[in-house]
This record gives C-alpha cells, structure tokens and sequence, in this order.
C-alpha cells in the first residue's frame, strides 16, 4: 500500500471483495458472510488498536524505516492476531459480542436474519456497515503505520486520509474510526 491516497486504495478494494462475494455466494448465504467478516475485522482491529495506539509515542514513534515497513509490521501482526485469536472464537464470538467498533453486532445478526430472507434493503445496510467500518479500521493500520515511521497523530492522519477532522481525541478509537469511516463516504458507490 501506499500512504498516499490510502483510503481510496481500501475503499477500492472493500467494493471489489463485496462484489467477489455478491458473485460467489448464494443470495441466502451472503449477508451472513459479509457480517462475519465484520465482526471478525472489528475483533482484529479491538486487539490491534490496544497494540499500536502507542505507535506514536516514544519510542515507538519512528521505530520503522518507513510507511511501507511500519505496514509491513502492522498487516503482520494482524495475520498472527487473526488466525491465533479471533479466527477460533469466530462463531461464538458471533452469536454472543453485542458490538465490535462501530458497529452493534446484535442489530446486524437481526438484519443478517431479515437479509437472508431476501430483505434487500437490509443487505444494503449490511453491505454499508461492511464497507464502512472495515475501511475505517484498515485505514487505522495505515494511520499506525505511519506513526511507526515517525509521524505524530495528526500528520500521520492528513497522510492517509485527505477529508479533514478537527477536534478529534486521537485515542479515542469511536472518534478516530467514526472520522476514517466518514471519509470513506466520499468513496463508496
């Protein structure tokens, strides 16, 4: 990835895996893989965020060479977080968390159902929260990863992110998600 205009990158790339499982998925199958999938990245990015917040305070701050090295760590670190702590509890983990960043996880189980039934406007909500969410927390990896390189909050954030915030708590995750993933409004089609 590339620092500059990342948000349009991981905007580009949420739509396209939409549409590789709109095309891949029966109809009845798919708001449930599209929601999974949320929750599963919204538990990556609850352990990810505690890790990396501090990427911009010392000495953390500028521990990395670069943009493309601090991604590197960080999209490494997600893998083994991924597939050591979330990917087991997956299922139990969807039938019980009430909410992950962003996103109230006992409304979507109850679109998911509605959706599956062939509620088209709740897939579009699905798709929506979907895209959203998960474009602001890969976003947030970015924006970590350029704090390792030695940016401090708000530089790492204008060099991700071209839609401008002010007054955000910068460890605050609700209010630094919430503003990626109004950004990513900008891109969604």
């Amino acid at each position: 990835m590339n620092m500059s205009f990342l948000i349009e990158q991981i905007s580009a790339a949420k739509l396209q895996r939409l549409a590789e499982w709109r095309a891949r998925y029966r109809a009845s199958e798919y708001p449930e893989k599209v929601a999974k999938n949320l929750v599963y990245e919204g538990l990556t990015i609850e352990v990810l965020w505690d890790k990396f917040i501090d990427s911009f305070d010392t000495p953390l701050n500028g521990s990395v060479g670069d943009f493309s090295e601090g991604w590197g760590l960080i999209q490494n670190q997600r893998q083994k977080i991924q597939t050591g702590n979330v990917l087991p509890l997956l299922e139990s983990k969807w039938r019980t968390v009430s909410a992950v960043p962003l996103v109230d996880v006992a409304g979507l189980r109850s679109r998911v159902k509605r959706a599956s039934q062939g509620a088209t406007a709740e897939i579009e909500e699905i798709d929506f929260s979907y895209y959203f969410s998960t474009v602001a927390y890969e976003t947030a990896y970015g924006w970590f990863a350029a704090g390792l390189s030695g940016l401090d909050y708000q530089e790492a954030y204008e060099a991700v992110c071209p839609v401008k915030f002010s007054g955000i708590d910068w460890r605050d995750p609700s209010l630094v998600l919430g503003a990626f993933g109004r950004a990513s409004n900008f891109y969604y089609r």
